[in-house]
């Protein structure tokens, strides 16, 4: 792929970058199956509906972003899902440079909505990004 500008974002399936994201996903989520996720990031390659992207400066991974196309049952319409999303808390900035640039894709790929879950606060999202809270996901153990 050649070498990578600076603070630029690039949809990459290069195993390297995909592991890289698989290291945060491990940081932020321990019981995360990172090899299913790191299979479902190169699904993308295939199906063209899973887009892993990465941000670096200099050498460093300063945030990255798994989104697909996802259908709902809940929606008429494919929508954008955000399936993993970090920044590096260093650059809070990129927050919002990341949420513009997924707002354009969406817009490219004629989606109108984009959709995500989160652990944490809801209403930073609402506050910050202007999503809405629509949905409550809930979660039972099964042992």
């Amino acid at each position: 792929m050649g070498e990578k500008k600076n603070n630029e974002i690039y949809l990459t399936y290069q195993k390297d970058d995909l592991h890289k994201i698989c290291d945060k996903i491990k940081e932020t989520e321990e019981n995360a199956d990172t090899e299913k996720f790191f299979a479902f990031m190169l699904s993308g390659l295939f199906n063209y509906r899973v887009m892993p992207f990465v941000q670096y400066n200099d050498d460093n991974l300063v945030a990255c972003a798994v989104v697909g196309i996802a259908e709902t049952p809940m929606e008429r319409e494919s929508v954008l899902y955000i399936h993993f999303a970090w920044i590096n808390a260093r650059y809070p900035y990129f927050w919002r440079r990341g949420m513009l640039f997924l707002e354009d894709l969406a817009r490219s790929l004629k989606i109108q909505k984009i959709l995500m879950s989160t652990k944490r606060s809801p209403e930073a999202f609402e506050r910050k990004y202007q999503f809405k809270k629509s949905y409550t996901v809930m979660e039972k153990e099964v042992i």
